[in-house]
C-alpha cells in the first residue's frame, strides 16, 4: 500500500488549462469583489447619511413649532399636522424637555407613559445622532438637540430647550439587506460569467496545443496500426498549419526534427543490422561450403593441402569484424575511459608510419609530414593514435599510388588542425560524402577488398566526440580528398 500511494503521487500531474482558468478567475474574482465591496460600502454610507439628514431635518421641522412666550416654552405641534408620531405600525416618537421638565411627549409615547427618551448633555445649540432601541423593542437612531427656541413675543430671558427623536430604522435595514443581496447575487453571477470566459479564452489559446496533441495522437494510431500512407523511406511529420503559432511553433519544429533524427537512427540501425548479417554470413556460407566439400572429397589433395588455411583466413576475417564492431560499440559510450597524457607530435606521428609499412611497404616513401608543432600535446594515446592510424591508412589505400599522402600540422584559432591529404582517382558525391562516417557504409569500389568494412571512420567519428574534437572530410579541386582533425588547444600545457 505504501508502495502504491507513492507511485500514484509521484505520477500525479498538474493541469496548464486548469492552473490558467483557476489564476484568471481568482484575478478577476478579486477585481470583481473589490467593486463590488467598495460599491456595498459606498450604498451604506449613503443610505446611512440620508437617514440621518432627514432625521436632521424633521428635528429642525419640529424645532420651527417650538417657541418662547415670555418666560415659558410653546410647543404647537399639531398631532394631526405630523401622523408619522401616533400611534401606528411603525410610529416615530420625540419628547421636549426644559431643564429636568418634560414639557411634552408625541402620541406614540402614550401606551409607553413610564418610558422617558434618551437625554444627556450636549453643548448648547449641538445635535447629536445616536442609535437607541425605541420603545416598541425595535432598533432605530435618536436625534438629540439642545438649542434656544426662537422668542415669539416679549422680551424674557432666553430658555434652552432640549428636544429628543426616535425613528426606526427597519425599513432603511431591509432596504440595504435588498441592496447586499443583490450586490451578492451580481457578484456570483459575475463570478460565472468570469469563469465562463475564462474558459472560453484558455480553450481558444489552447486549441493550436490541442491540434498538435491530436495530430500525434492520430499519427500514433496509424503506426501502430500499420498505415502505409506514408512512404517508409520518408517520416511522417507534422503539418505546418495556416497560420503558425508564435509559441506553439518551435515545438512543432523540435518534434519534427526529434521524427527526422529518430527516423534516421531507426533507418540507421536497420541498415546496420542488415550490413553485419552479410558481412558475417559471408564467411560463414565460406566456411560451410569450404567443409562440404572437404567431407565429400576428404582425399582431394587440392582441398585438403589449403583448407586449414583458408579456414584459419576466415576465421580471422570475422575475428576482425567483430573486433571492430566491439569497438564501435565502446567508443559510442561515455564510459569508456580515457587517459590524457603529454604527447610528443612528432614521434606519435612517426610511429604511425612504421606501423603501417607492415601493412604497406611503401608508407614511408609515400607519406610527407610536414609538422612544426614542436610542443607536448595533453590528449589520450588510444584515442589520437587511434584515428590518425585510421585516417592515414584510407588516405594510402584509396589515394592513387603514384602521388604522395600529405600529412601537416598548424595552429589556427587555439586549435590544433592536423590535414591528411591525398589524391584519389575516384571522387564522391555529396550523400557518398556525407556518410562515410556511418557504420558500414562503403563505397562501391571499396566492396571487393575483403579486409575494409565500412567500420574505421565510424569509430573515429565516435572517438571525436568523445574526445571534443572536430572532424571534417571534404574534397577539393583535382580529385584532392583532404581529412582535417581539429584539437582545441585550451585544455592543453606546453612544455619548455
Amino acid at each position: 500500500m505504501p508502495h502504491t500511494a507513492k507511485t500514484q503521487e509521484l505520477v500525479k500531474t498538474k493541469s496548464i488549462k486548469r492552473n490558467l482558468i483557476n489564476s484568471l478567475s481568482a484575478v478577476f474574482g478579486l477585481i470583481v469583489f473589490g467593486v463590488f465591496l467598495s460599491v456595498d460600502l459606498s450604498v451604506d454610507g449613503w443610505v446611512d447619511s440620508q437617514f440621518d439628514q432627514a432625521m436632521l431635518n424633521k428635528a429642525n421641522s419640529l424645532k420651527s413649532h417650538i417657541r418662547q412666550v415670555d418666560s415659558h416654552i410653546d410647543v404647537a405641534l399639531n398631532s394631526d399636522a405630523a401622523p408619522e408620531f401616533k400611534p401606528g405600525k411603525d410610529p416615530q416618537f420625540y419628547q421636549v424637555w426644559q431643564g429636568e421638565e418634560s414639557l411634552q411627549r408625541s402620541a406614540s409615547l402614550e401606551a409607553y407613559s413610564n418610558v422617558d427618551l434618551l437625554k444627556t448633555e450636549l453643548p448648547l445649540g449641538s445635535s447629536k445622532i445616536v442609535p437607541v432601541e425605541l420603545p416598541n423593542g425595535l432598533s432605530g437612531r435618536a436625534s438629540l438637540s439642545y438649542f434656544v427656541p426662537k422668542l415669539a413675543r416679549g422680551d424674557g430671558n432666553p430658555v434652552p430647550v432640549y428636544l429628543t427623536i426616535y425613528k426606526s430604522d427597519q425599513s432603511t435595514e431591509h432596504s440595504l439587506l435588498i441592496i447586499d443581496i443583490l450586490l451578492v447575487s451580481g457578484f456570483c453571477l459575475s463570478l460565472a460569467v468570469m469563469r465562463y470566459l475564462a474558459v472560453t479564452i484558455v480553450d481558444k489559446g489552447l486549441k493550436p496545443l490541442d491540434s498538435l496533441n491530436r495530430e500525434l495522437k492520430s499519427m500514433l494510431v496509424e503506426d501502430h496500426a500499420g498505415s502505409k500512407k506514408v512512404s517508409s523511406n520518408t517520416p511522417r511529420l507534422l503539418s505546418t498549419p495556416a497560420r503558425p503559432v508564435e509559441e506553439i511553433e518551435p515545438i512543432r519544429q523540435e518534434i519534427n526534427n526529434y521524427i527526422q533524427n529518430n527516423f534516421k537512427l531507426l533507418s540507421n540501425e536497420k541498415r546496420i543490422t542488415g550490413d553485419i548479417a552479410h558481412e558475417l554470413k559471408t564467411p560463414i556460407s565460406e566456411i560451410i561450403a569450404l567443409t562440404e566439400v572437404y567431407i565429400r572429397y576428404p582425399n582431394d589433395a587440392r582441398i585438403g593441402e589449403t583448407y586449414k588455411q583458408d579456414m584459419l583466413s576466415i576465421a580471422n576475417r570475422m575475428r576482425n569484424i567483430v573486433e571492430k564492431l566491439l569497438l564501435l560499440q565502446r567508443t559510442s559510450s561515455t564510459s569508456i575511459e580515457r587517459h590524457i597524457e603529454p604527447l610528443e607530435l612528432s614521434d606519435l606521428l612517426e610511429q604511425i608510419v612504421k606501423e603501417l609499412s607492415f601493412k604497406q611497404p611503401d608508407t614511408a616513401q609515400r607519406v610527407t609530414i610536414e609538422s612544426a608543432y614542436s610542443k607536448p600535446l595533453m590528449a589520450d594515446r588510444f584515442s589520437l593514435e587511434t584515428i590518425l592510424v585510421n585516417l592515414l591508412d584510407n588516405a594510402l589505400f584509396y589515394g592513387v599510388r603514384t602521388q604522395k599522402v600529405r600529412l601537416n600540422s598548424q595552429v589556427v584559432n587555439n586549435a590544433l588542425v592536423l590535414r591528411i591529404v591525398n589524391h584519389v582517382e575516384q571522387p564522391l558525391d555529396d550523400e557518398q560524402l556525407e556518410k562515410l562516417t556511418d557504420p558500414l557504409f562503403q563505397v562501391d569500389f571499396a566492396r571487393s577488398d575483403a579486409t575494409r568494412y565500412g567500420l574505421g571512420l565510424s569509430i573515429v567519428n565516435n572517438l571525436c566526440h568523445l574526445n571534443g574534437w572536430t572532424l571534417s572530410l571534404s574534397q577539393a579541386a583535382g580529385n584532392t580528398f583532404i581529412a582535417a582533425l581539429s584539437l582545441p588547444l585550451t585544455d592543453t600545457r606546453s612544455a619548455s
